[in-house]
């Protein structure tokens, strides 16, 4: 039930309350039922539980796994 106006910096965070500013999570970052984001956050990994309530933008970070793909002519489609 914790109230935080600001930024928060961490590598695993779990938000039971309420944070007003940005977040940065380089690793884990979990938004329990109760949790209310107003603001953006940086996370390489997100989890958010039914209910929670998040107002911003999200933007996922860290290392961007390469996809290989066959061209559709080549695939016979």
């Amino acid at each position: 039930g914790a109230h935080i106006k600001g930024n928060v910096v961490a590598q695993n965070a779990e938000i039971a309350g309420t944070i007003e500013g940005r977040l940065e999570v380089s690793d884990l970052l979990i938004l329990k039922a109760n949790s209310m984001v107003l603001g953006d956050i940086s996370v390489t990994k997100l989890a958010v539980e039914s209910g929670a309530q998040f107002n911003g933008s999200c933007k996922m970070i860290g290392e961007i796994k390469q996809i290989e793909t066959t061209p559709m002519s080549e695939a016979g489609v």
